[in-house]
């Protein structure tokens, strides 16, 4: 098989190949250090340039389409046979395709994280990559299967994961680049967890690592994911509103702009600020026009119903959670599907419908102790269920209870409360 340097010496430009040549990268015997310097420096340019899927389309690369379908002997001898530059770029590639199947595929993410791990495996053993590039490369691949792992619900899973990646970095270079994706995924594993509070520590690490670095389009998305973090654990509604905006200016890929302008969108909707809401999700929708994530576009028309709700279209608002509330139900279970119904209650109680919110109030409160809901959770169901069944339940007091519980799983230690009558 004709090696990548082969290749990309046929490819690039004569400034590419004069730097490539200044590396010290020989087709034979590349340097120690000139691997991880062709990866990181040549080959991001030619694929943005020219693209590597052309070279992913041609004869050389057949061989490693349908890997994951490769019986384990076969796949193994594959990797073993193939080239140290080869199999770097990829890694890459498996990594981007994994973390890109976030909002789509979840289980292909997952595949496409493991098979990372392993040929990051077969890579670190080469004797051109020095040992601290080795653990580079294998605590990148755990970080990136420990974020799979954690958005197919393996909570534990996740966590050993990103354990063996620190482990790993720990005997690195200390790569920043890398230091900063670590905290990021630590922070997302830790809202998961519903520990918000600690995942505040990590993403305010990222940040500054990102600051550091000159990263704007990542710091724009680490400062929208703190903005959200702080909208969970009651940070002042303002100070959250303005780091979201900061961090959405600062967003050019399109499917970080749709995750993070209905975030901010959906924020803006629970506080009942509807147009800004509204202009939030318009960007989002332009963005969405352009990439294809059924679960992105599943959220934004969840997150346009209660947006509509906060405007008082209430008529729109309905039409799309129904729309919504059995398919988020099929895709991300019973307890989400339950804040879509809270959602809709809130929605019929505006328009004095007191019969459905009896119905759903009911619903809500079967549903969420069937999911075995801490009790204190389950007594903002209780007040919304006897208010139903008193006929004084509000829309304030349904949107109260609605976005108690959609913060709820990120943060533990969220207490309800009520002020108004019962």
């Amino acid at each position: 098989m004709e090696d990548l340097l082969d290749y990309l010496r046929r490819r690039l430009s004569p400034e590419d190949l004069a730097e490539l040549e200044q590396l010290g990268a020989e087709i034979e015997y590349p340097g120690e250090m000139d691997l991880k310097a062709v990866q990181r420096r040549v080959l991001p340019r030619v694929k943005k340039e020219r693209g590597l899927i052309e070279f992913a389309q041609s004869r050389q690369a057949k061989h490693y389409k349908g890997l994951l379908d490769l019986p384990d002997d076969r796949r193994s001898l594959l990797l073993r046979n193939s080239s140290p530059v080869l199999l770097l770029v990829l890694f890459r590639d498996l990594v981007e395709q994994s973390f890109a199947e976030r909002f789509g595929d979840l289980k292909r993410s997952l595949a496409l994280a493991a098979l990372a791990l392993e040929v990051a495996k077969f890579t670190a053993r080469s004797r051109y990559l020095s040992r601290q590039d080795s653990e580079d490369l294998l605590g990148e691949a755990h970080a990136y299967l420990g974020n799979a792992r954690r958005i197919n619900s393996d909570m534990r899973g996740a966590a050993e994961s990103l354990i063996m990646a620190e482990d790993h970095f720990f005997f690195g270079t200390g790569d920043w680049t890398l230091k900063a994706k670590f905290h990021s995924f630590m922070a997302s594993l830790r809202v998961s967890e519903g520990r918000c509070l600690d995942a505040v520590a990590f993403v305010d690490r990222e940040i500054a690592l990102r600051r550091l670095l000159g990263d704007d389009e990542e710091l724009g998305f680490s400062l929208v994911q703190r903005a959200w973090i702080g909208c969970i654990i009651g940070e002042p509604f303002e100070q959250t509103c303005q780091l979201f905006k900061d961090g959405l200016s600062r967003v050019g890929d399109l499917l970080l702009l749709a995750q993070a302008a209905n975030s901010l969108a959906g924020a803006l909707a629970r506080e009942g600020h509807g147009i800004d809401a509204l202009i939030a999700l318009t960007k989002g929708e332009m963005a969405l026009y352009y990439i294809e994530s059924e679960w992105l576009k599943l959220h934004h028309r969840w997150t346009r119903g209660i947006t509509f709700r906060a405007l008082g279209d209430l008529k729109q608002a309905e039409k799309d959670l129904l729309a919504v509330r059995d398919k988020i139900a099929e895709s991300e279970g019973a307890y989400r599907a339950g804040i879509v119904g809270l959602d809709l209650a809130a929605v019929y109680a505006a328009q004095g419908r007191l019969d459905e919110v009896k119905r759903l109030a009911a619903e809500s409160y079967a549903l969420f102790k069937a999911e075995d809901l801490e009790a204190w959770a389950l007594d903002a169901l209780i007040v919304l269920r006897d208010a139903a069944e008193a006929e004084r339940v509000t829309e304030g007091m349904a949107v109260a209870v609605a976005n108690f519980l959609a913060r709820f799983p990120y943060n533990k230690a969220l207490r309800f409360e009520w002020e108004g009558e019962v």
